[in-house]
């Protein structure tokens, strides 16, 4: 891709710089300012220029800034990615995770399951007649200021910012 005499010297030097940084998480200034551009704006046309070589692809996340993904060879239209993937329960960008959900509502999700089973094995072994007060620092077991499997499960019910 590197040797495509197509695209200009600036436009492959753009490309070397993006696959080498690409996970830095830099900023377009940066990247402008590694291929010798005074700014953001001169960046735009040999960008444009890759993506319409089929090596790089410019889209937009639900709640983040744009991403510039960079293919090691060419690909045509038809292959490229289409569009960021919205997370099923939060709306913000779920891309790079396989289940529709981002990486903190997949993590919510299952500490969300892990808790429901804890609770529900609290209540049967309750209802055999186990007592159950949970708390960091226990004083009298009737205190109502302790957590209970209700108390739990309400928690669960309210809803999280």
């Amino acid at each position: 891709m590197v040797l495509n005499i197509e695209l200009s010297v600036t436009s492959r030097l753009l490309c070397v710089v993006l696959q080498a940084r690409v996970d830095d998480g830099i900023t377009m200034e940066d990247v402008a300012r590694s291929t010798r551009l005074e700014d953001v704006q001169q960046v735009r046309p040999f960008l444009d220029e890759l993506v319409d070589a089929g090596v790089a692809e410019t889209r937009p996340h639900h709640g983040r800034q744009p991403g510039i993904l960079v293919y090691r060879s060419p690909l045509p239209q038809e292959r490229r990615t289409h569009g960021c993937v919205p997370c099923g329960r939060c709306g913000e960008c779920s891309c790079g995770h396989t289940k529709g959900l981002c990486r903190i509502c997949e993590e919510t999700g299952r500490v969300e399951e892990e808790a429901r089973k804890d609770i529900d094995r609290w209540k049967r072994q309750r209802d055999d007649g186990a007592a159950y007060a949970i708390a960091t620092r226990p004083h009298r077991w009737d205190c109502p200021s302790l957590n209970s499997p209700e108390k739990s499960l309400a928690q669960l019910g309210t809803p999280r910012p």
